[in-house]
């Protein structure tokens, strides 16, 4: 499994601005407050937009590359808008399909991940072929 995921935080009327620009509302939203897994609370209103999965991390690498020109494309900047944001990369390594894993991207994409003001944070998971039979 390659997963890429673009949490944004900040003021709720700058999300608000940011689903506008985009013309969508991303994958889920929370607010200031709401409650989280193991009771904590939320610290910052978000918004995640999950982009599509991939086989490969080739193809995830395309999936965010085509993810980034559109908001680049559009001028959007998130400091602009006074928003944080993280794009997070996660890839399960360990089994027969994808024992290990390679992630690059371009000076380019970089650059471009810069201009619209994300962080880059990377994990890897492990998994086996046991863990991916199911029983039938």
């Amino acid at each position: 499994m390659n997963i890429a995921t673009l949490y944004v935080h900040g003021a709720d009327a700058n999300l608000d601005r940011l689903s506008e620009l985009l013309g969508f509302t991303g994958t889920s939203r929370w607010k200031v407050g709401d409650t989280l897994h193991g009771g904590k609370l939320h610290q910052y209103s978000g918004i995640a937009f999950d982009l599509p999965d991939s086989d490969t991390p080739r193809g995830l690498v395309n999936e965010v590359r085509r993810c980034l020109s559109r908001w680049h494309a559009k001028d959007i900047s998130l400091a602009g808008l006074n928003l944080d944001g993280e794009l997070s990369i996660g890839i399960t390594v360990g089994d027969s399909v994808q024992f290990t894993a390679h992630v690059e991207f371009s000076s380019v994409d970089m650059l471009t991940l810069g201009s619209i003001g994300s962080a880059l944070s990377f994990a890897a998971y492990p998994t086996s072929d046991e863990a991916n039979e199911f029983d039938t």
